[in-house]
């Protein structure tokens, strides 16, 4: 079994290596001012590395925005609760009854007034935290609080030392987290004018339309570093929200083959192309000449519409069903109206049927508007199998996409990873262009190396790349190493 260690386990040992070395060189400071360690008053007794090993573990994190979000929860919950703790036992202990003669004469009696005191405290601790906007650390307040309150307190420290010791070590423990996370792993090179292009389909998603966890990983790891990676694919955005759950995206996506441009971050389409009325007028007249249905696409105030009629196939229904159930799709039943513009048409039929629309439609004048983009769905399905036709307008493919955004930015290189004959294109057009060993013949004849069948490897040659101090030599290099 291959067991990768990755850059959070080198962080957390870092980190915690850090937080160790904090508490020597406070001993070490006890013997510079000739303070006795096993003393209260002792620089080292403010700090208690457990405490602050356990806050950086929590804290760190793959990513700096996970990693601060984390290290602000344990910080707001440690404060919060530790203070709100002492607050009750010196209550407890200086206000209601003389705690120490109490607990010798009576300690089961005074076992449950404390408790008792202790459970009734909580209560409002949480409506407290809660009332603050601060959800996410009310485990981390009542664990702090519970520590503080019903904990040994180290051997008998007063408790005001207790809960600043606590609260200090903390705040240590996440500082060192956000430390290494923040500024020690993020002193490399970043090649930012450097644009990555890859297709979805055969290259990252699995049979099941699924991605690794280690590639949702490794994505955040590079989204997170700002690397201009950008997605293509036929699909539509809809298709990808489950897919990339859990994956920051902060980059345009191209999508519907070039239709339209998607910020999953900003939850926004920019860059519409869309099917002039006119030939949407002669797709229709051929569908219905044909008896043939689709789904039919329109984006409206940044929502993505499918419009539809009966299903007339086992496809068809298979389609729906799939998507009907998601959130981020918006199914309507019924005729587009005429005011709203179509972005794509999706068809899924017979082999046969799609082959007769080409057939026919290439024949029609306006056949030179739009992209037929063809490809399989689904075999056999009740003995019959279904093919994709995607009909687009002509402007909308995925180099224009990436040529408009390449231009835009400035960017000096393209480097491409291609797996079908919609991304032939790209891969002329790229510095350095990359195929899996599982792609069709028509692509390995024109990339640049052939790597593994594993998407992982993809990306980490996109990483090596983004990274290198000599870009020219670390390309010439790939090209050696997977030399065809």
């Amino acid at each position: 079994m291959h067991f990768h260690i990755g850059k959070r386990i080198i962080k957390t040992a870092v980190t915690l290596f850090l937080i160790l070395l904090i508490n020597i060189v406070l001993l070490y400071t006890d013997k510079l001012v000739g303070i006795n360690s096993s003393s209260w008053e002792a620089p080292s007794n403010m700090y208690t590395p457990f405490f602050a090993g356990i806050a950086a573990v929590f804290a760190t994190h793959r990513d700096r925005k996970t990693s601060i979000k984390q290290a602000k929860n344990r910080s707001i919950g440690t404060i919060i609760g530790g203070y709100y703790g002492m607050l009750l036992i010196l209550l407890v202990e200086f206000v209601l009854i003389d705690l120490t003669s109490f607990n010798t004469s009576f300690p089961i009696l005074y076992r449950l007034i404390h408790y008792t005191l202790v459970t009734l405290a909580i209560i409002p601790l949480i409506v407290f935290t809660v009332k603050l906007k601060q959800v996410d650390s009310v485990f981390i307040t009542c664990l702090t609080f519970l520590s503080v309150t019903i904990s040994i307190r180290n051997g008998g420290m007063p408790v005001f030392q207790f809960a600043s010791n606590r609260v200090l070590s903390t705040l240590i423990g996440v500082g060192a987290s956000l430390f290494v996370n923040n500024y020690l792993f993020n002193i490399k090179n970043k090649n930012e004018d450097i644009m990555f292009v890859s297709s979805l389909e055969n290259n990252f998603l699995s049979k099941d339309d699924e991605l690794s966890p280690f590639t949702k990983y490794k994505l955040n790891d590079l989204f997170e570093l700002n690397m201009p990676l950008m997605f293509v694919t036929t699909r539509t955005s809809m298709a990808f929200e489950y897919i990339f759950n859990n994956v920051n995206i902060n980059y345009p996506m191209t999508v519907m083959n070039g239709a339209a441009k998607y910020r999953f971050d900003l939850k926004e389409y920019s860059d519409v192309h869309h099917i002039d009325n006119d030939v949407r007028n002669e797709i229709d007249l051929t569908l219905k000449s044909l008896n043939m249905n689709a789904f039919m696409y329109t984006i409206n105030d940044h929502v993505l519409h499918s419009y539809h009629t009966n299903l007339k196939n086992d496809g068809e229904i298979l389609f729906f069903k799939h998507r009907k159930h998601q959130n981020s799709y918006t199914f309507v039943k019924g005729i587009m109206p005429n005011d709203l513009y179509t972005a794509m048409y999706v068809i899924i039929d017979t082999k046969e049927n799609v082959d007769n629309f080409i057939n026919i439609f290439n024949q029609n004048k306006y056949a030179s508007k739009v992209n037929l983009i063809t490809y399989r769905y689904r075999e056999n399905i009740n003995g019959i199998d279904y093919w994709y036709l995607k009909i687009t307008n002509a402007l909308a493919n995925k180099e224009n996409c990436v040529e408009e955004l390449y231009k835009k930015k400035s960017y000096n290189k393209l480097i491409v990873a291609g797996s079908g004959r919609s991304d032939i294109p790209l891969i002329k057009y790229a510095d350095l262009s990359i195929c899996l060993s599982t792609a069709p013949d028509y692509i390995k004849d024109e990339v640049d190396i052939i790597i593994d069948d594993n998407p992982e490897n993809v990306l980490r040659i996109f990483d090596k790349i983004y990274h290198s101090s000599n870009i020219d030599s670390t390309i010439e290099k790939l090209k050696t190493k997977y030399k065809k």
